[in-house]
């Protein structure tokens, strides 16, 4: 179900999270999980997918801020790993960090995507003006229905297939 058709039934609740200082969101329902960066370990399965393991489930790890039209993501102490399934598809992200957890009956949803400070907008859905703020939505049907192209994730060596626990993903660059 659409963040749209959810606030017109009422209560809905975002979790809010950045990428260089723009606020994004997931719809909380969504959510599986919220974990540290340095607690989890990528591995890549034998199509080269980068994946993560969450209790039983494999979760693949798509670089959202990519498909924002960012470059890199910017490394620190906050960076996090949301966990969601959507569309029936387990996928996980990296963020900068998670801000709050949003949760109101009113929003006013804009699908016009004037958005000025976004390079890409291939992905994104609207924008939520909430409080004199902007948040962006990301288009995750469309993101969970070209999944396969997205989840494409190669290590600079092209050996090391596993990033150890603690180390900084982040900073690897896809050639």
């Amino acid at each position: 179900m659409s963040l749209i058709n959810q606030s017109l039934k009422g209560i809905i609740g975002l979790l809010v999270f950045n990428f260089y200082n723009n606020e994004f969101c997931i719809d909380l329902q969504n959510v599986t999980e919220v974990k540290k960066v340095d607690a989890v370990q990528i591995h890549f399965n034998k199509r080269n997918e980068a994946v993560i393991n969450l209790d039983t489930s494999k979760y693949k790890l798509i670089q959202l801020y990519k498909l924002m039209g960012y470059v890199n993501l910017k490394t620190a102490k906050d960076n996090r790993v949301i966990f969601a399934d959507i569309f029936n598809k387990k996928i996980a992200f990296f963020v900068e960090s998670v801000t709050e957890v949003l949760t109101t009956r009113l929003l006013f949803i804009d699908d016009t995507l004037d958005m000025e400070l976004l390079s890409d907008k291939k992905y994104l859905k609207g924008i939520i003006k909430y409080q004199g703020r902007k948040i962006y939505i990301p288009d995750y049907e469309k993101i969970s229905r070209e999944l396969v192209k997205l989840v494409q994730v190669r290590s600079i060596t092209g050996v090391s297939r596993e990033y150890p626990k603690g180390s900084n993903y982040l900073d690897q660059r896809d050639h």
